[in-house]
């Protein structure tokens, strides 16, 4: 059974350990304070546990756990007076544009469309609730790996976004499942009479949601349409692939929903945008 977005009750001087993919989440009541201490699988780890397929999340509770005895460890409080005893964690897709990359460079054809898939790892946020007074607070988002951040585009017109390092597959047999990460299905379609090399992609996490299926995170499905004569369309739709039906919403969008989105410029423009890391 997944554990996301379900209300969890915690007592008091009890600590639930939260695992999911390289992210380990410690919360903790206390008096009237709830503490959190969040730690992550050693950076140079975190890639061949992508690498390889992981499906399993952990939660635990146990008692009379004395936070200041984790180390050096500096744990998060918050202080509040109406008695909270319920927390949930909601799943959200990073808070900036995402830069991805095909696993393989390749030209699409004159009138020819293409499909990639690619796994986009989420942050995870505390919710602490008292459903009789109908109180739910948000903490802090938690990222489940640390991204790098790129500036996309030109000096005047780029943005500053998140670059990933897993790369966009052709087949959604290539994603290894992992329980950190939403498969995010892009269309795209040249409906000009040019080639069009695909290099980058840049997408606006916050026209997309995240759905839960039997087994796995998805998105919304985007499609990249490249018009004659005209700028490059990104539509982010409703629904998420057909192939992870039946699924259920755990997080809206957070931007106004557009089913029809017009963004960049001419197919020229998209396919010279440069990007760079920030350090």
């Amino acid at each position: 059974m997944d554990l996301l977005c379900q209300k969890i009750l915690l007592s008091q001087n009890e600590v639930n350990l939260w695992e999911r993919g390289p992210l380990r989440l410690q919360i903790k009541r206390h008096g009237s304070d709830w503490l959190w201490l969040p730690e992550w699988t050693p950076e140079e780890n975190q890639l061949a546990y992508d690498q390889s397929i992981h499906t399993e999340v952990s939660l635990k509770n146990f008692l009379h756990f004395n936070p200041t005895q984790n180390g050096d460890q500096e744990w998060a409080r918050w202080a509040f007076q109406t008695p909270i005893n319920e927390f949930y964690i909601q799943p959200f897709l990073p808070d900036k544009p995402i830069v991805i990359k095909p696993r393989f460079s390749l030209t699409l054809a004159p009138n020819e469309k293409v499909n990639f898939f690619v796994n986009i790892p989420l942050f995870f946020q505390i919710h602490l609730i008292n459903t009789a007074k109908e109180i739910d607070v948000g903490l802090e988002k938690i990222p489940s790996v640390f991204l790098n951040k790129m500036w996309f585009g030109d000096f005047v017109e780029g943005e500053l976004c998140y670059g990933l390092m897993a790369r966009a597959v052709r087949s959604l047999e290539e994603i290894n499942p992992a329980p950190h990460r939403a498969i995010c299905q892009i269309d795209i379609h040249n409906e000009t009479e040019n080639a069009v090399i695909l290099e980058k992609i840049c997408l606006d996490a916050g026209h997309m949601g995240i759905f839960q299926s039997a087994k796995e995170l998805c998105t919304n499905v985007i499609q990249i349409q490249f018009k004659n004569h005209a700028p490059q369309d990104t539509v982010y739709l409703e629904n998420p692939p057909q192939q992870f039906y039946p699924c259920d919403l755990l997080t809206k969008p957070l931007k106004a929903s557009n089913s029809f989105l017009r963004t960049g410029g001419s197919v020229g423009d998209w396919i010279s945008k440069s990007f760079f890391n920030i350090e």
